[in-house]
C-alpha cells in the first residue's frame, strides 16, 4: 500500500467507533468501498470519492501553517465549487470549525464585527478579494493554491467546543443568524432527512443552493455524502439556461430548491424559454419558505415528478417535516407534511382570532442548535431538545401540520378573518410574481411585489383581483409597491 492510500482513511482503527460526523462519513464511504465511485461534479472537473478524501487530506499541513488551530472557526467565502467542499470537509476533520458565507455578504453586516480570524477566498474571486483588501487590519497570505487567506489580527477569538460548524439560517426578515450545529445533532438531522427522502446510493442530486445555508448544506450536501450519492454543482447564475440539459446528461434524480426558483421555472416554460425532459429525476424539493399550491401544480406538470414539501430552520437542524406530494389536489397539499423520525412537533396554545388547535409551534429534536454564534443567547431555544418558532399552525388528525403564518400576518376585513398567505396564494395564482413582501402599516396593509423580468405589472388589474377576492374595503386597505430589483430574494 502507497503513502497516499494509507493516508486516505486513516480516522478509525478496524475496531474503533466514529464519534464525529466527519468520521462517520469517511467510515462509511470505507466500508461501502467507494473510492472510484463519482462524487460531486462541477462543469469539466470531477472527483471520486478517493479523490475527495486525499485531497481532503492535502489541506491538513496548510491550516497549521498559517496558524489556524483546533476550535478556530474559519469562514470560507466562496460560491458553490468542488473546492469549497473539498475546503469545508478539511477543516471539520481538521478540527476548526468551516462557516461558508456564500449568499450575500451583506447579508451578515459588517464581516469585521463577527469576530472571526481567518476567512479563506479563491483567487477567481476578484470581489470578495476587493472587499478584504479595503480593510487595513486584515492579513493576505496564501493558504494553497488557488485559496488565499485573510487573517483579521484585531479579533478577540474564543474556540468553540459545542460546535462542529456554523450556518446561516435563512430568515424571512432582517440580520441573517449564524447557528451553531453540533456533531450529533448533525448526525440525526441528515439521518431523519435520508429516511424521509429516501435518499440512496445512486442518487444524483443537482446542487443550486448556496453552502451557506442549512437547507443546502445539511439537507443536501451532507445528506447525499452520507449516503455515498453523486453531486452535480451548477451555476447559480447561470442555472436556468443549463437545466434542460445538465439534468438529462447526468440522470439527475432529484433537485432542491427554493419558491422564487420554482416560479422562475414555471414563468420561463411558460414563455417557452425551457424545454424539461428529464425522465430520471424522482423528486423536486421545496424549502426554505411556504411555497403557493398553484406553483406546484404547474411545477409537477413540467418535470413530471413528485415534489417534497419541506420545513424546518436551521436552528432545529435544519430539517423537521415532510409531505410528499404526488397529487396537487389532494387536500393534504398546503401541508409541510408529518415530522420527521425522532422529531416531535406540538403546537403551543394560545388565543386565536378565528381557528381552535391553533398555536405557535414547537420543534423537539435533538438536533437542535447549540446556540447563535452572532447574537445574545436566545429565549426561544433550549439547546439539544427543543425551539419554539415564530410560526403559527396546527395539526391535523393525522399528524399533518400546517402553517398559517407569523402572529402579525393576521387581518380582518368586515369581521371576516385572513391571513397573508391568502393573499399570496390569490396574487400567485393570477400574475407572474417572483417574490411578494406584505407589511402591516396601522389599518393598511403594504403588498410589495417583484414581477418576472420582462412583465409589465398593470396595478388596476391588482387591485381589481384584491377587491374581487377581499371585498370594496380591499381598494383602501391594500397598497401595492412595484419593487425594481430583485433584492427580496436575499430574504427567500
Amino acid at each position: 500500500m502507497s503513502e497516499s492510500q494509507h493516508i486516505l482513511f486513516p480516522i478509525l482503527t478496524k475496531d474503533a467507533q466514529p464519534r464525529r460526523f466527519i468520521e462517520v462519513l469517511r467510515h462509511r464511504h470505507e466500508l461501502a468501498q467507494l473510492n472510484d465511485k463519482l462524487a460531486i461534479v462541477e462543469k469539466n472537473q470531477t472527483v471520486t470519492y478517493h479523490q475527495l478524501w486525499e485531497r481532503v487530506d492535502e489541506l491538513q499541513t496548510d491550516f497549521a501553517n498559517v496558524g489556524i488551530q483546533k476550535g478556530d472557526v474559519v469562514a470560507i467565502c466562496s460560491p458553490n465549487s468542488i473546492s469549497i467542499c473539498i475546503t469545508f470537509l478539511a477543516l471539520w476533520q481538521y478540527g476548526a470549525i468551516p462557516f461558508i458565507i456564500n449568499y450575500k455578504l451583506e447579508t451578515l453586516g459588517n464581516l469585521c464585527d463577527l469576530n472571526i480570524q481567518y476567512y479563506l477566498v479563491p483567487n477567481n474571486n476578484a470581489s470578495v478579494h476587493r472587499y478584504f483588501k479595503s480593510f487595513d487590519h486584515f492579513k493576505q497570505t496564501n493558504l494553497h493554491e488557488g485559496i488565499e487567506c485573510y487573517i483579521n489580527q484585531y479579533v478577540n477569538t474564543k474556540k468553540l467546543k459545542d460546535t462542529a460548524f456554523l450556518a446561516t439560517s435563512s430568515g424571512s426578515s432582517g440580520k441573517a443568524k449564524i447557528v451553531k450545529l453540533t456533531e450529533q445533532g448533525t448526525l440525526f438531522n441528515v439521518k431523519s432527512n435520508c429516511k424521509a427522502l429516501s435518499i440512496a446510493t445512486n442518487d444524483v442530486s443537482a446542487l443550486i443552493l448556496p453552502l451557506g445555508y442549512s437547507y443546502g448544506l445539511v439537507a443536501q450536501f451532507l445528506s447525499h455524502l452520507y449516503m455515498g450519492a453523486s453531486l452535480v454543482i451548477l451555476d447559480t447564475v447561470f442555472f436556468f439556461t443549463q437545466i434542460g440539459q445538465i439534468l438529462n446528461h447526468f440522470k439527475v434524480t432529484n433537485l432542491f430548491m427554493v419558491p422564487p426558483m420554482i416560479r422562475q421555472i414555471n414563468y420561463l416554460y411558460s414563455k417557452k424559454m425551457l424545454q424539461i425532459d428529464c425522465p430520471s429525476l424522482k423528486f423536486l424539493t421545496i424549502g426554505g419558505n411556504r411555497i403557493e399550491t398553484s406553483s406546484i401544480t404547474k411545477v409537477m406538470d413540467i418535470f413530471k415528478c413528485k415534489v417534497v414539501k419541506t420545513y424546518g430552520l436551521a436552528e432545529a437542524g435544519p430539517r423537521v417535516a415532510t409531505n410528499i406530494v404526488s397529487n396537487p389536489e389532494h387536500p393534504n397539499v398546503e401541508s409541510v407534511g408529518r415530522a420527521n423520525q425522532g422529531v416531535e412537533i406540538e403546537i403551543v396554545a394560545q388565543k386565536n382570532p378565528d381557528s381552535q388547535g391553533v398555536g405557535v409551534i414547537k420543534i423537539h429534536s435533538p438536533s437542535v442548535m447549540s446556540g447563535y454564534f452572532n447574537v445574545r443567547k436566545p429565549t426561544n431555544v433550549v439547546p439539544f431538545k427543543s425551539v419554539i418558532t415564530k410560526d403559527l399552525g396546527y395539526v391535523d388528525t393525522e399528524g399533518n401540520l400546517f402553517i398559517l403564518g407569523r402572529k402579525d400576518n393576521h387581518f380582518s376585513i368586515d369581521k371576516q378573518s385572513f391571513w397573508y398567505r391568502d393573499i399570496e396564494n390569490l396574487l400567485y395564482k393570477n400574475f407572474p410574481f417572483l417574490k411578494i413582501s406584505i407589511q402591516k402599516v396601522r389599518y393598511s396593509i403594504t403588498i410589495k411585489v417583484v414581477a418576472m423580468y420582462d412583465f409589465i405589472i398593470d396595478l388596476e388589474k391588482v387591485n381589481q383581483v384584491l377587491v374581487e377576492n377581499f371585498g370594496a374595503k380591499a381598494k383602501k386597505m391594500f397598497k401595492i409597491e412595484v419593487l425594481k430589483t430583485n433584492a427580496m430574494l436575499n430574504e427567500k
